[in-house]
């Protein structure tokens, strides 16, 4: 939870140069303001649904202070080392998850191809295997 303050404060501090700077609230797209009122503690589920709500209450808290993050503790370091040192395996993340995804999708996909079909993407894989290899 900690980290994601320290992200979120970060990301809201780099838009708000932006827009403090140059005026430009009306143009700040969704993703930007929901960032923004999250850096300024709006949680997401006290953030209007609609753009022009969301711009509305961004200007009604956009000259608050952030929430102040707390100092860092040893049960935090504690926790970060734990993070650091856990082994992670690709399955665990979500490229992997969709990599996995895409190879059953393939499977399926080519075990309800006629043979004759299957032979010529068997064919088409060799030939580029031995370009590949050359």
């Amino acid at each position: 939870m900690r980290l994601e303050l320290i992200e979120q404060a970060k990301s809201g501090r780099d838009i708000w140069e932006v827009d403090r700077n140059t005026e430009i609230t009306m143009l700040l797209t969704k993703t930007k303001l929901e960032k923004l009122m999250l850096w300024k503690g709006v949680e997401r589920k006290d953030q209007p649904k609609l753009i022009g709500g969301k711009r509305k209450k961004w200007l009604e808290v956009r000259d608050k202070d952030p929430p102040l993050v707390g100092e860092w503790t040893d049960e935090d370091e504690a926790g970060l080392t734990k993070l650091r040192s856990k082994d992670v395996d690709i399955e665990d993340t979500a490229i992997g998850r969709a990599k996995i995804t895409v190879q059953r999708e393939m499977k399926s996909f080519f075990d309800n191809l006629s043979q004759e079909k299957q032979q010529e993407y068997l064919d088409q894989l060799e030939r580029s295997k031995k370009c590949s290899d050359n």
